[in-house]
């Protein structure tokens, strides 16, 4: 009979590396960017862009983006939540919603270029485009 292979101890949940704490009343810009920049490559490119508010320790994390509000159900989402308050210091309930296009996001999802021309326009410019 072939040696049986030994077995592997039971996986340990592991315990965040920062005790987490009570969630304050609310996470500005700026503590939003810095937590998911601490998160792993996936899980901080599927929150690139996305915009967070914070009530009672439910994060709400606004996002336009499709991959991450289409598959970011059940243990995925537990995953993230877990990565997420992980990066905060503090435990957080998460909520997905899809970001509301409005027209202030959409003039900033232009191109730099494409804003001094429209604005040149706007001031009576003629522009021409010469390929």
């Amino acid at each position: 009979a072939a040696p049986r292979a030994p077995e592997k101890p039971a996986e340990k949940p592991t315990e965040p590396s920062v005790p987490l704490q009570d969630a304050p009343e609310a996470i500005t810009p700026g503590e939003w960017s810095a937590a998911v920049s601490k998160l792993d490559f996936v899980t901080s490119a599927m929150l690139a862009n996305s915009t967070a508010q914070l009530v009672n320790g439910q994060l709400t994390i606004r996002s336009s983006n499709s991959m991450l509000l289409n598959n970011a159900k059940g243990e995925e989402l537990s995953r993230i939540e877990k990565a997420v308050s992980e990066a905060l210091g503090y435990a957080v309930r998460l909520k997905l919603e899809e970001a509301q296009s409005s027209p202030e996001t959409a003039e900033a999802a232009k191109n730099p270029l494409e804003r001094m021309l429209d604005k040149a326009r706007e001031l009576g410019v003629e522009v021409n485009i010469k390929k």
